[in-house]
């Protein structure tokens, strides 16, 4: 089995026990049982199929044989660092409408309680420690993304400029409408020179 079919039976197992607590998305999903979704976030390609009872299934249905019907989302690693709207930028989704429509108003309208989840299994303390070492750890490694990235950016502009920064940028417009402003003073002072 490889890597990719096995990260797509866990993930499928973790969605199915959120979408049993959420019957409305289970309801919304059945009308397209045997379609398949494919998650396509560099190196990993994962394939799901939506089952008759509205769940995830990472291995294909028997409906799956008669329909046609997919949609492929694409990530790049930047939507998995990025959060609200900044995160739709690095999302691609294609493939058919209505799944990826039902897909869509699956992912913003369900919020799961990954704690409560979690301490079925571990207990309602280690769940709460877990949760918060997993929140700390996207945080810090949000933070970290973001200083790597400011010091990239100061050193192509300050240290090895290979690229201008916003304030040289910024001046150098500045200086070039003085001059043009001067150029054309000067062209006005010349023309009523000729004049006289």
């Amino acid at each position: 089995m490889s890597l990719d079919k096995y990260l797509a039976q866990v993930i499928a197992g973790v969605a199915n026990k959120v979408l049993h607590a959420e019957p409305w998305a289970t309801e919304q999903l059945r009308p397209h049982a045997g379609e398949r979704f494919n998650v396509d976030c560099v190196p990993v390609f994962l394939e799901f199929w939506i089952d008759p009872q509205g769940l995830f299934s990472a291995e294909q249905t028997d409906e799956a044989e008669s329909k046609k019907a997919s949609v492929t989302v694409k990530l790049t690693a930047a939507a998995l660092f990025s959060t609200g709207t900044q995160r739709l930028k690095h999302i691609k989704i294609e493939g058919d409408a209505a799944l990826a429509h039902a897909l869509g108003e699956m992912a913003q309208k369900v919020r799961p309680d990954f704690e409560q989840a979690l301490a079925g299994l571990v207990g309602n303390i280690a769940a709460k420690r877990i949760n918060q070492m997993l929140r700390l750890s996207l945080e810090s490694l949000r933070d970290q993304a973001n200083r790597i990235t400011a010091n990239l950016v100061e050193f192509a502009v300050y240290e090895n400029p290979v690229i201008v920064g916003t304030s040289l940028f910024e001046e150098f417009g500045k200086q070039n409408r003085l001059l043009r402003d001067q150029i054309e003073r000067l062209s006005k002072r010349i023309e009523l020179l000729e004049r006289i």
